[in-house]
């Protein structure tokens, strides 16, 4: 999955200035940057949803997984939601496939209890959780995600990042992920993306991008960087640059 001189102008004002990024197949890329500075947007050109100059390169099942899903599916029950991630509508007979592959998706995600539960339901976190889900059941041959933890907690965030981490390996999946938790970012990805006003950066290995410099310059942040007890690098926020 890449980007190719990308360029993205929306209302007339420029979004995307000629991004060049590739994700090979297995690799998790995390996608940070200050607000504004183009990451949904880059990922909705590379889902297809927006039209750009340059070239975007995807599979034609690549799974995108917005910020904000808004009411979608509300009415719907858990197992309805990610039976929706298969077919365009639900009719008074589903496939046993279907139905085995929703079902596979919800133990992998963690949440097959809920199967029967209305989403409307449901907290914040646990709808994200159903909305991937969605996204699993469909056999994506790529992943674009943006911000698929901000709803959830520590340890749920950490574990759907795990997941995403490992869904792209066993599966040969290139994932881009958009983050805004530099740790985070560090732990689950393989490289690190870092956009600022719809330029690219860098892209790198987490150690390579998260510098004191980097992150005072592009985040406005003063902060002291050290290694963690797993080897990579832990980001101490200290003060507004």
């Amino acid at each position: 999955m890449r980007a190719e001189a990308l360029t993205l102008r929306l209302g007339g004002q420029p979004i995307l200035h000629g991004l060049d990024l590739a994700v090979a197949p297995g690799e998790v890329v995390a996608l940070l940057g200050p607000n504004g500075s183009g990451k949904s947007s880059l990922l909705r050109a590379l889902a297809g949803l927006l039209p750009h100059g340059g070239r975007r390169v995807a599979p034609a099942r690549t799974g995108y997984m917005p910020q904000d899903q808004g009411a979608t599916g509300g009415a719907l029950s858990v197992l309805e939601v990610v039976l929706l991630g298969r077919l365009r509508q639900l009719g008074a007979v589903v496939a046993e496939a279907d139905l085995l592959a929703a079902a596979a998706a919800l133990e992998e995600i963690g949440i097959a209890a809920l199967a029967e539960r209305p989403l409307a339901a449901l907290s914040g976190g646990q709808r994200q959780m159903v909305f991937l889900a969605q996204l699993l059941a469909g056999a994506p041959e790529a992943l674009l995600l943006d911000e698929p933890t901000s709803a959830l907690d520590i340890r749920h965030g950490l574990h759907v990042l795990q997941l995403v981490r490992r869904l792209a390996r066993a599966r040969g999946l290139p994932a881009l992920v958009v983050l805004h938790d530099l740790n985070a970012a560090a732990r689950c990805a393989d490289r690190i993306a870092v956009l600022r006003e719809g330029r690219l950066l860098c892209c790198d290995a987490p150690a390579a991008v998260l510098t004191p410099a980097l992150v005072e310059t592009v985040f406005g942040v003063v902060a002291e960087i050290r290694p963690a007890r797993d080897g990579l690098p832990c980001v101490i926020p200290l003060a507004p640059a």
